[in-house]
Formats: structure tokens, sequence, C-alpha cells
């Protein structure tokens, strides 16, 4: 599984700046399907443009689609629990920690990520990696939600 002797040894599994593990941003659909790090993801919807049918097999039953855009080519990962960025943010890390480790993050409040909830979303380019970025879905100050997207892509950027 992705970086199962890493998480033995005690280190987190990283999201960034180019992928997580072996799936790598930009990666072409069979080439992915076929490393062994993704499952079909019974939660995933029919969609239009962008294919989200899999996610990260190491995620087990937590959610963590993998999206691949029209071009079947991987565009998109969400990061589940035990993830983090290569600064230490992940699921459950402060806005506070985030902004200290990303002082360009750009807040957007009563966004469409929980919003009845008073949840918001941030966006913040990747260090290390000028073509993409990490959105930041945030619940009652704490990051509910963590995605790395490649900028340019026909799949809305949406969490």
């Amino acid at each position: 599984m992705l970086d199962e002797k890493l998480r033995r040894r005690g280190v987190t599994p990283v999201l960034g700046p180019d992928g997580l593990g072996g799936l790598k941003l930009g990666t072409p659909m069979a080439v992915a399907v076929e490393s062994g790090l993704l499952a079909v993801d019974s939660l995933s919807a029919a969609r239009m443009v962008c294919n989200d049918e899999y996610k990260v097999a190491a995620a087990g039953s937590a959610e963590s689609p993998v999206v691949f855009d029209i071009h079947r080519v991987l565009v998109s990962l969400v990061a589940f629990p035990g993830v983090a960025t290569p600064e230490g943010d992940g699921l459950g890390s402060s806005v506070t920690a985030v902004r200290k480790a990303y002082p360009d993050l750009q807040m957007v409040p009563e966004s469409d990520f929980g919003a009845a909830s008073g949840g918001s979303w941030g966006f913040v380019s990747v260090p290390g990696n000028d073509r993409a970025g990490y959105y930041f879905g945030v619940l009652d100050d704490r990051v509910a939600r963590i995605k790395l997207q490649l900028d340019r892509t026909d799949c809305h950027p949406m969490m």
C-alpha cells in the first residue's frame, strides 16, 4: 500500500508538492490504475467532464477521491487521515497553523464548502510546484479537507 513502510516507522505520508506517494499529478489514468495504488470509489457519482470513480487505496474507507480530467490525466488528489502537506498540515490542523505554513493563503468565508455550518475554504499555490495549488476546506477553524490540484484543468476547482 501507499507508503506503508513509512507509516510503520511513524513517518506521515505527504500530499505534495507533486502528488501523494507514487500517485503524481499529470499521470495518465491507465498508468495510475495499473500502479495498484487506486481502488474503485463506491461513493463517486457519474461526471460529465471529470472522472472521480477512483480513490487512493491506502485511504481504506476514508474519502480520498482521485480525479482525472477529460484528457484522462490525474489532476487532483484529496488527503485522508494520516496524510499531511510537506509543511506538516493535515486534517484537523488549525487555520492558524496553515497560515503560518502558507502566509499567502487566501481564505473565502461562507463558501460552498460547508456554507450551512459556517465553513470556508482557502487556496494557496504549492511551494515547489508552480503548476498546482492546495485547497483547504475549513470547518470550525480546523482543516476538514485538503486537495492538491493542478492549476490548469477542465475540472471544477471546488472542494
